[in-house]
């Protein structure tokens, strides 16, 4: 088997890393001269590489039911709609197909995919491409749902590359999300949380930002809150008792 290239090698390790540490590498890989320009029509399903914690946009696990259903197509036709895939360095990286390329690599053995998947190359940067990967989910029919859209703008926030509106854009959000969002980082990074410490899921973001949010209010009502009133003694408690063994003379 021949040795992988440093390019395809840094890229095989960014594609189990987690977001931040995936997205410095493609940029440090996407910036280097590239050494070929062929773009075949077909790639075998084994040299395309998936980097699913930036751009497998419904999160990072397969649904099996749609991988599935895919699957028995491919079984009855000859070919799926092609997958896109982007140059990076010496490497096509997959942005959009995730569930296409899965039911490809359960065909192994069989001689349609001894021809390959069918690709389409993207060209672009690094941004170009995650908008790449983000947008052509609006035409897929697999939508995401609410659960997917806000994570992914929530991981769209914590990059911290596109306008409010791009994010909003790209992930089928509001901006009003967006920017509720934001508020939700600057948040948890005021509070000590570095950037690649941040939670990559939306839920579980908000909720430590409400918690953080909930301790503040704590500690500033500790801080100003008046001191409370002693309660005024009753008009009986004013009296004297009376001294033991003594008599109070009559009126």
């Amino acid at each position: 088997m021949s040795e992988l290239t440093p390019d395809l090698e840094a890229l095989k390790q960014a594609s189990t890393a987690d977001l931040l540490d995936a997205i410095e590498a493609l940029l440090k890989i996407s910036v280097r001269p590239c050494t070929t320009a062929h773009e075949p029509a077909r790639l075998p399903w084994s040299s395309i590489i998936e980097i699913p914690s930036v751009f497998q946009v419904r999160g990072e696990h397969t649904d099996e039911r749609h991988a599935t259903a895919l699957f028995d197509v491919l079984k009855r036709e000859n070919d799926l709609r092609p997958v896109t895939v982007w140059r990076c360095g010496e490497g096509a990286v997959l942005l959009d197909g995730h569930h296409r390329l899965h039911a490809y690599k359960r065909m192994q053995g069989r001689s349609r995919v001894a021809e390959g998947v069918p690709v389409v190359w993207f060209r672009g940067n690094l941004d170009d491409a995650i908008k790449a990967a983000a947008e052509a989910n609006n035409e897929v029919k697999l939508p995401l749902n609410t659960h997917q859209r806000m994570n992914l703008g929530w991981r769209l926030v914590v990059l911290d590359r596109y306008s409010k509106k791009e994010t909003a854009k790209m992930a089928g959000i509001s901006e009003r999300t967006v920017a509720n969002m934001r508020t939700v980082r600057k948040t948890l990074e005021l509070s000590g949380v570095g950037r690649d410490e941040l939670p990559l899921n939306w839920w579980r973001a908000s909720k430590e930002a409400r918690r953080l949010d909930a301790r503040e209010e704590r500690l500033d009502y500790e801080d100003f809150k008046l001191p409370i009133p002693m309660k005024p003694p009753l008009c009986s408690e004013m009296i004297a008792p009376p001294v033991s063994g003594m008599i109070s003379p009559p009126v």
